[in-house]
């Protein structure tokens, strides 16, 4: 192979002649090669191009037929190189065939990212633009639809080849054309602690796309260089460089996979509002769907049939046999019963089968025919029941810590079973009742009025027991979410929620703080609840968090800590509330004007004694 002299390098303006060609097809042109190979003696340049395999496409790019377009080129190179591409047809669906849009792909590879890109994405979006190391010049047929970058020297002609690509990138998006971008700048390697992945992804892909309002699309390449690869580019990174023809050739009759997530909207620039942040969200984004590629369903969670369901005239009948101290509320359709295990076992049979069938629809759930246990004796159940569709529609279950003095310490509450409470948790909160398995029917979660009318019946409940102050107990989130998103959602909730001195006395019997482990930098102080909720919705795609996490934030909630409940599919937070500082507005909502007054009044007389 021959080099560019010192000279020719020195009077060489890549951007001058990107589209420049010599009229000789087939030609690789040298030119672009690093220009650190030309600083190195002949016999050593020699020694290395035989070495890394790069005089081998000297013969190989003269076997391509002639090629009038990039898509061409690169459709030639994958099958002279024997290789396929694998991509789904419903992840070429997410491509937008219209508009401004910004791809942000990772680089396992090298040029074979690019070449396995241009084959498959000119067919959708032939107004595709690449940003691409300008090494890629050496093939002149790529040059109309890649924008050059030179990342491997910093000269004042390399800076304004630069400029002038990043202007040419602006101007393609403004106009509402797609744009391609590597925002690593270099191809993954082995790093301490990461193992192999991009390094820090530039905020160029980033900083376009906020500025032209384009959607972010993220692309991942599954697979990574050789041992080889990693192992020399400790030594140096120029190394890495130098072997990539090398791994190129042995990726010769192999097959490359990509597969293309959701498009990050722009409405998420202003939740995020830096580049850094977007950056950050984008390259976690594209990593989570190497992580969907291979999730694997929960082990060891067999589902048993559900129970049938108990018969609408006998279930009626048992709530009509209640006597009428058992009635905290009825507004409407809804009536919201207190009751125990033996006051109708026939009613705890169908909330039982009713729980499980809810908590099923979110990917959680006992597996059982019904969600009984044997904590249920233990606890007063409250149950919504609603008198049109004769069925029961929502429920929780309630135990106060002023009521089971009799029972050995801690054994009757279900949290005990999830955490580890330290005995002086019931010192400092003597007057506290758990609250568990809260739940409304699938086909009423889209109404306000379930869970309204359910936290009015513990509203009376307290009315009529006022000592109680604190509210305690597991609130849960579903092992289904991925993990970008729980860590999203944990890493959120122990930054601003998390309480020091609570999470002092409980512990979860189960985490790892490898949930945590995630590149989601981009959730900093600038982040509210709201922002969390649409960040989750677009992870999840459009699924967002559970109510019941706003519901008690409202109410001045805190977390103490977090349990992993693999048999039920779901990560626990420890939640306390304290009622007597909740916000007074909220509280109206569901105690009587009376009830409230009298019950604040009760504490305030309380902390006067103290």
């Amino acid at each position: 192979m021959t080099l560019p002299s010192k000279t020719t390098k020195n009077s060489f303006n890549t951007w001058q002649e990107w589209h420049q060609t010599d009229g000789e097809a087939r030609k690789l042109d040298t030119r672009y090669l690093p220009s650190a190979l030309k600083t190195l003696p002949k016999p050593l340049t020699s020694f290395l191009c035989q070495a890394l395999n790069i005089n081998d496409f000297l013969p190989l790019h003269s076997k391509l037929p002639p090629c009038t377009t990039p898509q061409e080129f690169a459709e030639h190179t994958l099958r002279l190189l024997q290789t396929k591409v694998s991509v789904s047809s419903n992840d070429l669906s997410k491509i937008p065939t219209s508009g401004a849009t910004v791809i942000v792909c990772n680089h396992p590879f090298g040029a074979l990212d690019g070449i396995a890109l241009i084959a498959t994405l000119l067919k959708i979006r032939p107004d595709s633009k690449f940003l691409v190391n300008s090494v890629l010049g050496v093939f002149p047929e790529l040059r109309h639809c890649c924008l050059p970058l030179d990342i491997l020297t910093s000269t004042a002609k390399t800076k304004a080849t630069n400029q002038a690509s990043l202007r040419q990138a602006h101007k393609h998006l403004s106009e509402g054309h797609l744009l391609v971008v590597f925002p690593s700048g270099t191809v993954s390697h082995w790093q301490l602690g990461k193992g192999v992945s991009d390094p820090l992804w530039q905020t160029t892909a980033a900083r376009l796309a906020m500025r032209n309002n384009a959607p972010l699309l993220p692309v991942f390449f599954a697979g990574q260089n050789s041992f080889e690869f990693q192992t020399l580019g400790l030594i140096h990174p120029f190394l890495r460089t130098m072997l990539l023809p090398r791994e190129l050739k042995k990726r010769i009759g192999t097959t490359v996979s990509f597969t293309v997530g959701r498009s990050i909207k722009p409405a998420i620039y202003k939740i995020l509002e830096t580049p850094e942040a977007v950056t950050c969200y984008c390259r976690a984004r594209c990593y989570a769907l190497h992580e969907a590629q291979f999730a694997t369903a929960p082990l060891g969670r067999t589902l048993a049939p559900l129970a049938p369901p108990t018969p609408v005239t006998a279930l009626a009948s048992a709530f009509q046999r209640l006597p009428s101290s058992a009635l905290l509320v009825s507004e409407g359709p809804y009536q919201v019963y207190l009751l125990k295990n033996t006051d109708a076992p026939l009613i705890i049979e169908e909330l039982g089968r009713t729980r499980e069938l809810t908590f099923r629809e979110a990917q959680e759930g006992s597996g059982k025919p019904r969600d009984l246990d044997l904590y249920d004796g233990y606890y007063e159940h409250l149950v919504l029941w609603h008198s049109t569709t004769q069925q029961i529609i929502g429920g929780y279950r309630l135990l106060a810590t002023t009521l089971s003095t009799h029972h050995k310490p801690l054994k009757p509450f279900y949290s005990s079973s999830l955490f580890q409470i330290n005995r002086k948790f019931f010192m400092q909160y003597p007057n506290s009742m758990e609250l568990g398995r809260a739940f409304i029917h699938p086909t009423f979660q889209a109404e306000y009025a379930p869970l309204l009318l359910l936290w009015k019946g513990i509203a009376t409940f307290l009315t009529r027991t006022p000592q109680i102050r604190w509210l305690f107990g597991p609130v849960s989130l579903s092992l289904d979410y991925s993990k970008l998103g729980l860590a999203t959602i944990i890493k959120y909730f122990k930054d601003n929620y998390e309480d020091s001195e609570l999470s002092s006395l409980v512990k979860g019997r189960n985490f790892s703080s490898k949930l945590c482990a995630n590149d989601n930098e981009f959730i900093t102080k600038n982040i509210n609840y709201n922002h969390l909720s649409n960040l989750v919705k677009d992870i999840e795609g459009n699924r967002g968090l559970p109510i019941l996490f706003k519901h008690y934030l409202k109410l001045g909630g805190i977390l103490g800590s977090f349990h992993v409940d693999s048999k039920f599919n779901t990560i626990d937070a420890f939640l306390l509330l304290d009622l007597a500082s909740a916000p007074p507005h909220t509280l109206k909502r569901y105690f009587s004007a009376n009830g409230l007054a009298q019950y604040l009044a009760h504490h305030r007389s309380c902390q006067q004694q103290d």
